[in-house]
């Protein structure tokens, strides 16, 4: 029962640390394309549109890897357990 307990904390948990990498990541990139799009020049809302689009699509698919993930772990925990049945 306890191992149970801690396996629950230890997914719940690294779920919460995917989800802020995500958001870090989706952070640093969009500061990246905004940083470098001001050094070379181009114009401010080329650049914004720019950086939010590359931001919004980091997002989406750091969040989809995430549900993609969880849902192979589910399937697979049930293909085990499939397994063990007589």
């Amino acid at each position: 029962m306890v191992e149970a307990r801690a396996a629950e904390k230890a997914h719940a948990d690294a779920l919460y640390w995917r989800i802020r990498l995500v958001c870090i990541e989706t952070l640093l990139l969009g500061t990246l394309v905004l940083i470098a799009g001001l050094i070379i020049g181009e114009p401010v809302k080329l650049v914004l549109r720019a950086a939010i689009i590359i931001a919004a699509g980091c997002l989406a698919s750091g969040m989809l890897l995430i549900g993609l993930s969880n849902a192979t772990n589910s399937a697979w925990k049930r293909l085990k357990l499939l397994g063990r049945r007589p």
